[in-house]
């Protein structure tokens, strides 16, 4: 990797980190209500409030920071831009397939395809593989594709992040509000919000990275670790 490679390799993988905290806190509340009426969380039922209430908080901050247009912090705004800037400098690596994507879809040519064979004395096939040869432009057609696919999220969801940004700001940065409700968005349109960072950092790595790294399934299991735990304290209640 280049210098400028491994510059997108830090941005996204501070998103997601971020993603990863969303994940998991969503993963254990969901988990959590759904046990709700269990001798176990009945039983304990301070401690899963408690927990539920820092799954919300940390959610809610996790995905915040994703959204965030601060130019100084890492979010999808502060990506884009570097890449937009920096893209002479950022070799193309892979293409992508439209049927990975349900928010992307790419509708021009990527590159020509080479397909490179190797024979022993023989004559006899020992292997065959495809190189793509990308064309020069790809690059920037995929970032332009990306940014505006972007901004048609952040209109589409704008009420639903300026309410994620105003519980974040007013609820959570003060201690005092010891309740926190969604108010104008649903965790539903959060999730859906989710499935786009996962998409829109699978497409990053994939192209300008040859890599793909969603920690979304990796997240969920702690969800399913404590309903397992959960499964077991029923068994001793």
């Amino acid at each position: 990797m280049n210098t400028f490679q491994l510059k997108v390799r830090d941005f996204t993988q501070k998103t997601s980190e971020n993603l990863y905290e969303f994940t998991s806190s969503i993963s254990i509340l969901y988990t959590i209500s759904e046990y709700s009426k269990t001798p176990s969380v009945k039983k304990y039922q301070k401690f899963f409030v408690a927990t539920q209430q820092l799954a919300i908080q940390n959610a809610i901050l996790s995905l915040a920071k994703i959204f965030e247009i601060n130019k100084n912090s890492v979010n999808i705004n502060s990506i884009n831009n570097y890449i937009l800037t920096n893209i002479r400098q950022l070799p193309t690596l892979e293409i992508v397939d439209n049927e990975d994507y349900k928010h992307f879809q790419i509708d021009f040519e990527a590159s020509e395809v080479i397909f490179e064979t190797t024979f022993d004395d023989d004559g006899k096939l020992l292997s065959s593989q495809s190189k793509h040869k990308f064309d020069k432009n790809y690059s920037c057609k995929i970032i332009a594709h990306i940014i505006a696919k972007h901004k048609d999220i952040i209109e589409e969801y704008e009420d639903d992040i300026k309410a994620l940004k105003s519980l974040r700001d007013t609820k959570i940065a003060h201690s005092d509000k010891k309740t926190i409700s969604l108010e104008k968005t649903t965790w539903d349109k959060l999730d859906k919000l989710s499935v786009y960072v996962i998409e829109y950092l699978d497409i990053i790595e994939h192209v300008f990275l040859a890599a793909s790294r969603s920690l979304s399934s990796d997240a969920k299991r702690n969800g399913h670790s404590l309903k397992r735990m959960l499964l077991e304290l029923n068994d001793i209640c």
